[in-house]
């Protein structure tokens, strides 16, 4: 009994360093941002009077915030399934052993690691009206447009981007996932007759499930989050704000000073987030089933 006392206690010892981390840096900002979004919060003076739910009932009627949930979903609902299956395509592809894969690998997930901030600077000067994409569209006698100056291009620019620069990160996820599988699944399938696509669909797609959740979880959360290069390619532009996201507006009401405000549009975005995670747990079962 004295031990099993001291194996508890060892364990809840190890355990109290994170959780204070997760107390301090997590938790009590979270409790203190639902306090602030129930009060009239400037960032100068002390008026701070509480006014109940008037924040989340303006936020509701703001026309720029239904934009930008707009954008927002619109983004995430591009960008997920696209890196997916591209993750999943580069990741067959690296798997079947052919000549150069460890550069083919390398250079797909090289964006990943690279600062997202350098990668939008130098797809700035890519979307310039006479950057690198149209000068290669001249060839074909197409006048390109000035892509993020455009409200039409703007966006899908963006999305092109990240999809472009996220997918070797999730073609590693999918690649770990491949190897993983027994290789005698395949060889008695073979044995069986089953073509290249029974294989795929019925050995393949079923045992990276658990995978697929971990990837579709976190683009998904990503996606809802995307911050840094609407803020540094467009600025939430151009007019009328055809690339602000919530992320965007969030910072864009706490430069201006309404912590109030700014606090109960995170609110909404953690409740999104949560909700949409949820909905994915259960309609993509992570259990591999045989």
């Amino acid at each position: 009994m004295k031990f099993k006392t001291q194996e508890n206690l060892c364990g809840y010892l190890f355990i109290a360093v994170p959780l204070a981390i997760l107390l301090v840096f997590s938790f009590f900002p979270m409790a203190c941002t639902l306090f602030i979004s129930f009060h009239k919060w400037p960032m100068l003076g002390f008026e701070r009077p509480f006014i109940g739910l008037e924040n989340f009932y303006r936020l509701f009627k703001d026309d720029v915030f239904w934009i930008a949930l707009k954008n927002t979903f619109l983004y995430t609902i591009i960008v997920v399934p696209s890196q997916t299956f591209l993750a999943l395509f580069l990741a067959v592809l690296a798997n079947k052993g052919i000549r150069g894969q460890t550069f083919f690998k390398t250079s797909y997930y090289v964006p990943a690691v690279v600062s997202s901030v350098a990668i939008s600077l130098v797809f700035i000067w890519f979307y310039r009206g006479d950057g690198f994409i149209n000068y290669l569209l001249s060839f074909f006698a197409i006048d390109g447009p000035n892509w993020l100056n455009d409200p039409t291009f703007a966006l899908p620019a963006i999305i092109l981007m990240n999809i472009w620069t996220t997918s070797g990160y999730f073609m590693i996820a999918y690649l770990a996932g491949l190897q993983s599988i027994p290789a005698q699944l395949y060889e008695a399938a073979k044995i069986d007759g089953a073509s290249a696509w029974s294989r795929f669909w019925r050995i393949t797609c079923p045992l990276l499930r658990p995978t697929t959740l971990f990837i579709v979880i976190l683009s998904v959360i990503g996606c809802l989050q995307v911050f840094d290069q609407v803020y540094v390619m467009t600025s939430g532009g151009p007019y009328p704000y055809a690339t602000t996201t919530i992320n965007y507006l969030i910072w864009q009401k706490f430069s201006f000073g309404r912590l109030g405000y700014t606090a109960a549009i995170a609110w909404v975005l953690f409740v999104i987030i949560l909700v949409v995670t949820l909905i994915q747990k259960k309609f993509i079962k992570g259990e591999v089933e045989y």
